[in-house]
């Protein structure tokens, strides 16, 4: 399971676009224990390269 999150509003001087995240909840290991989540953090201003 996956949850994807975006803003657009000024989050600062390292996000002033916004951000788009992507966070796993669990990963497994071969032993029935969960592992740390993941999260990817994206500049928003990276996404408006590639759409544009």
């Amino acid at each position: 399971m996956h949850n994807k999150y975006a803003t657009t509003f000024n989050l600062g001087e390292a996000y002033p676009q916004g951000v788009f995240i992507d966070q796993d909840w669990y990963n497994l290991s071969d032993k029935p224990q969960p592992l740390n989540q993941n999260f990817k953090i994206v500049d928003w201003r990276d996404f408006q390269k590639i759409l544009k």
